[in-house]
């Protein structure tokens, strides 16, 4: 009998440091996992607001004149060019079949159908479609409006998505993720708008700056639903001289099984400055440990 309590004993005695080594293994795993998804969730939506930040600066910042056969960019990439003579007007974004445009390769077309002259008409609209648009390996689809709220000594302009979506590569599985989204979101320039007075030149773009804040709704590539929020009072900043977005926070209810929140900080962590370019940002969720990332 005693034998037997011994052998109980040690078996039980060893077993215990196994069994604890077993459950700190799951929860780094858990933990990685987790940071795995949330890095994905970043990623979604750093791609879907930079997708629409660059739509923004392609069509306000390359709007038609009253001169219709004005400086077309042609033979640049992208080449853009308009169909038509008057009003309505369409405007071709060409990026052919590749080519580098802010840091990133690209292809395909943008195409803009203005109602009126990009000359600064309070409610002013833009009808914005792609056509095979491929940022890097990821094709963007979907539709968008522009419109032209005024000013206040910053203009200001309301993008809606509708239907919109980004479609990645086939993963393993020869499936191709995707994320679905619509969205409300409010540019406002802060530097470099010099009046709507015809297309400028290169060197001109890399001193604007403007702000985005709005929601978005959609479906991630994990299949959950997701919201987003970014506030006004935290807007994503976008310096054109910098690929990347500079600062601001986009906050995420994402609902699965359960809810849960993530903010996205894409302002100077610990040690930089806010000249600073880089794609850096901090990614928190709900209880869970903050990680701080490089979004490439």
């Amino acid at each position: 009998m005693k034998s037997n309590l011994l052998r109980i004993f040690l078996v039980s005695l060893f077993a215990i440091p196994f069994f604890i080594i077993s459950c700190d293994e799951d929860e780094i795993n858990d933990l990685l996992n987790s940071a795995d998804v949330r890095e994905e969730m970043a990623m979604d939506n750093k791609n879907v607001a930079s997708g629409e930040n660059d739509i923004f600066f392609l069509v306000s910042s390359r709007g038609i004149t009253e001169d219709l056969e004005g400086d077309k960019k042609d033979g640049e990439c992208p080449n853009v060019t308009f169909q038509g003579n008057n009003y309505p007007a369409e405007m071709v974004i060409d990026f052919g079949d590749g080519c580098q445009f802010r840091g990133q390769e690209r292809k395909g077309i943008v195409r803009a159908n203005f109602s009126h002259t990009w000359d600064g008409t309070l409610g002013m609209s833009v009808a914005i479609t792609m056509e095979n648009y491929f940022v890097d390996d990821v094709e963007h689809q979907g539709t968008m409006t522009l419109t032209y709220n005024g000013s206040d000594g910053n203009p200001s302009f309301t993008m809606v998505a509708t239907d919109n979506k980004l479609i990645y590569p086939a993963d393993t599985s020869g499936n191709n993720p995707e994320v679905s989204w619509s969205s409300a979101k409010t540019f406002t320039w802060l530097n470099g708008f010099d009046g709507f007075t015809g297309i400028e030149s290169d060197t001109v773009f890399n001193d604007d700056i403007f702000t985005i804040s709005g929601t978005t709704n959609g479906v991630n590539r994990s299949g959950n639903n997701f919201s987003v929020i970014i506030a006004d009072d935290n807007p994503l900043h976008y310096d054109i001289s910098c690929e990347y977005i500079k600062s601001g926070i986009i906050t995420i209810t994402e609902t699965n099984t359960e809810v849960s929140v993530t903010t996205i900080d894409f302002s100077p962590s610990e040690g930089e400055t806010t000249g600073d370019c880089d794609n850096l940002v901090t990614i928190t969720t709900d209880n869970l440990p903050s990680i701080t990332t490089n979004l490439e």
